[in-house]
């Protein structure tokens, strides 16, 4: 990094526009971005051409992933969760309005770009997440981590 950037502000990488800072403040209720999901949605408006990972391939290439394709990636993930996994359970308000939390899913799997999709889609619908970058190593583990949550696999 040469002397006249600066750590603050990113590179465009999209050669045309600055990136743009989001507004985070967690006391602001109005005009702040509060949690991850605000910030994904910021980005994908404002830096939407901008990489938000690099991805690498087991074929020892890799993939750019931008901030818009992220959000579109978790849209659909949440999409293709709710039609598809009967077992998922999401939030519901019980008889005196309150909303009950569905028990959590356990992600396993390796530790990428993917994960962290479904990570974001299903804290998009409300569920709870247990994640799980690499794969247990143990059966006693899995078992008390999985007693009483939503288990489910997908490819």
């Amino acid at each position: 990094m040469s002397s006249s950037e600066s750590m603050d502000t990113p590179p465009s990488s999209n050669g045309t526009t600055p990136f743009l800072r989001a507004p985070i403040d967690p006391t602001k209720t109005e005009n702040g971005i509060r949690t991850i999901l605000e910030l994904i949605d910021f980005n994908a408006c404002e830096n939407a051409n901008h990489l938000f990972c690099v991805q690498a391939l087991k074929d020892g290439g890799s993939i750019g992933i931008s901030h818009r394709q992220l959000k579109q990636a978790i849209h659909s993930c949440r999409n293709h969760l709710i039609a598809t996994m009967s077992k998922l359970q999401v939030p519901e308000d019980d008889s005196q309005g309150k909303v009950v939390k569905p028990p959590p899913v356990a992600l396993l799997g390796e530790s990428n770009v993917v994960l962290l999709i479904h990570l974001l889609a299903l804290v998009s619908i409300g569920v709870p997440v247990c994640s799980f970058p690499n794969l247990l190593r143990t059966v006693q583990v899995i078992n008390v981590i999985l007693a009483g949550s939503s288990t489910f696999c997908a490819p």
